[in-house]
């Protein structure tokens, strides 16, 4: 009985190890996301590189026809990322319920003014 009562405590002690080892591990946030609006259609993909960190490729399409796009790579720690690839365009990006948030205060002008990088992605929307 006694030999019974170490193992189960052992068994326990394990499982909870394995658990915190396993909550501690970085999100993974890879993923197409999607973007509409008046002016602009576009998508955002999410590539998990190592850990925290995720290679970005953004694409913008305007209405007329004009396209941007860029890409770098961006640490996500807590459903919360900054860019700082290239210091005239950096952005933030959050996660709320599964859609991503780019905010680049307008910074990024890879548009040339007839759209922005800004707004919520959907995942999975194309």
């Amino acid at each position: 009985m006694r030999l019974f009562k170490i193992v189960v405590l052992v068994a326990v002690l394990a499982a909870v190890s394995v658990g915190s080892a396993i909550a501690k591990a970085p999100a993974s946030y890879a993923g197409t996301y999607g973007f509409k609006s008046e002016a602009a259609k576009g998508s955002l993909k999410l590539t998990r590189v190592k850990g925290a960190q995720h290679a970005y490729e953004v694409l913008m399409v305007a209405k007329d026809g004009a396209t941007c796009s860029m890409e770098g790579f961006i640490t996500i720690e807590d459903g919360v990322g900054i860019s700082t690839d290239d210091p005239k365009c950096r952005f933030s990006l959050t996660f709320e319920k599964g859609n991503a948030r780019l905010d680049s205060g307008k910074a990024c002008n890879q548009c040339g003014g007839k759209a922005s990088i800004d707004g919520v992605y959907k995942k999975g929307m194309k």
